[in-house]
């Protein structure tokens, strides 16, 4: 099983996205054809940070909110790279398409205070523009950062 991080979807390499074939290599806004459809990568944009909003107020365990994706109605699923920071105990953070809710893994987990974790993720929205972001853990708190890097047609 490929691993897909960035640096893997930036290599010459071919990559296995979905048991397809990546079959050029990717670059910022490039489209690569992959068996039974097309991953583009895009200029990475930020959708959500919780340290931006009024009263910059943290996801707290049980918090869930649906994140509006712009571009993405049509498409099957999109590539976040999503981050928690500033962290509280411990916790995780579930992203994952609204139609089959809740998903039954974490997209990240923490275990201390102060931590700022990272990861990427590609989520299958069944056509929906819109992907879930939920806190869970014991008494857990932390910003949300989610980061488009591109989409799956």
């Amino acid at each position: 099983m490929t691993v897909l991080t960035r640096r893997t979807l930036l290599r010459t390499a071919p990559v296995a996205l979905a048991g397809a074939v990546v079959l050029g290599k990717a670059s910022s806004a490039q489209a690569i054809e992959v068996s039974g459809g097309t991953l583009a990568l895009v200029t990475p944009f930020r959708v959500l940070d919780t340290r931006e909003r009024a009263g910059a107020l943290k996801y707290a365990v049980g918090d869930a909110e649906g994140i509006t994706i712009p571009d993405l109605a049509t498409l099957h699923g999109v590539v976040l790279n999503v981050t928690i920071a500033d962290t509280e105990g411990s916790g995780f953070v579930r992203v994952a398409d609204t139609v089959v809710w809740p998903p039954p893994t974490s997209t990240i987990n923490w275990y201390a205070d102060g931590q700022t974790v990272a990861n990427l993720a590609i989520v299958h929205t069944h056509g929906e523009a819109k992907v879930a972001v939920q806190l869970g853990g014991r008494g857990g708190k932390a910003h949300v950062i989610l980061d488009v890097l591109g989409y799956v047609t």
